[in-house]
């Protein structure tokens, strides 16, 4: 068998047959095979952890944006805000402002009851959709007659909970209401919303599911 110089078995070269060579480095290579997963699991792990960092850093400073910018500052000057909402689907792109992923430049925001649709990046309103007063004109009411107690924005319709007891949806685009949701005997806490359904909670210890394009109630859960 021949005969070769290696210093890849003890770092130093020394003589080896072959055969005796490639054995040994098969060996060698089954010794260290655990350690490269390892590594290699580490640096996944390293570079999910640096990538989470990067998201992390740019929501806040996309948040910093925001609180530094014409928005808050018009809106800290002119109005008593009780509610205010940013795109939930923006956020699940993580991306705040709209502008990486073409989402929705708006905030939305309620002062007694009206609501209010502001440019992200300008703070200019874009739309206003305006409180009612019961028995004012004829009809169903327009608007919330009662102070605006929840928001949540998502896609281009706006979801918004009153003490008037009612779930109005409301479309940026066109402008218009698309419905108004009644069943809660009390003020609406919260909302929450997908594709599907609506889920609101009331200060009346009961839960509504609701079919988030129509208003129809589909489950009422009390508690």
């Amino acid at each position: 068998s021949e005969t070769v110089y290696s210093s890849l078995v003890h770092g130093s070269a020394q003589e080896f047959k072959t055969s005796e060579l490639i054995y040994r480095l098969e060996v060698r290579r089954e010794e260290v095979l655990p350690e490269i997963r390892d590594a290699t699991a580490r640096r996944k792990r390293l570079l999910t952890h640096i990538n989470n960092q990067k998201d992390d850093l740019r929501r806040l400073r996309d948040d910093l944006s925001i609180e530094n910018g014409p928005l808050i500052k018009s809106l800290l000057e002119k109005k008593v805000i009780r509610c205010i909402a940013f795109s939930a689907s923006n956020a699940a792109g993580n991306d705040i402002m709209g502008g990486a992923t073409g989402g929705v430049d708006y905030a939305v925001l309620s002062e007694g009851n009206d609501i209010y649709v502001h440019k992200l990046r300008s703070g200019k309103v874009k739309q206003v959709f305006s409180g009612d007063v019961e028995n004012k004109h004829v009809g169903e009411v327009i608007g919330h007659t009662s102070i605006v107690t929840c928001l949540y924005f998502f896609g281009t319709h706006i979801y918004s909970g009153s003490m008037d007891k009612t779930i109005m949806c409301w479309d940026v685009d066109t402008g218009e209401r698309v419905f108004i949701a009644r069943g809660h005997e009390s003020t609406i806490t919260c909302i929450t919303v997908n594709d599907i359904k609506m889920v609101s909670g009331s200060a009346d210890k009961t839960l509504g599911v609701w079919n988030s394009e129509t208003g129809h109630l589909l489950r009422r859960i009390n508690g």
